[in-house]
């Protein structure tokens, strides 16, 4: 499931997926072995000036959420 909604000068998008998770506390050991899938999508959202959320746990999915400021209109 994926989604974006606009709040104030603000938008947020999620996606979620109900697969096998795992712990998000082993990121490093993922790099380690060549998955560069959820560092390279931090590093792109928090560059952009977003806010990177991740969460998960094994046998529970995973919800990555990011969040930017919107333009101001001129």
């Amino acid at each position: 499931m994926a989604g974006a909604r606009g709040q104030g000068d603000r938008v947020h998008l999620c996606i979620r997926d109900d697969g096998v998770g795992f712990d998000p506390m082993g990121g490093s050991e993922l790099v380690r072995n060549g998955h560069f899938g959820l560092v390279a999508m931090r590093e792109r959202v928090e560059m952009a000036g977003g806010r990177f959320q991740l969460e998960s746990r094994p046998g529970a999915g995973v919800v990555v959420r990011a969040s930017f400021d919107l333009p101001s209109a001129a």
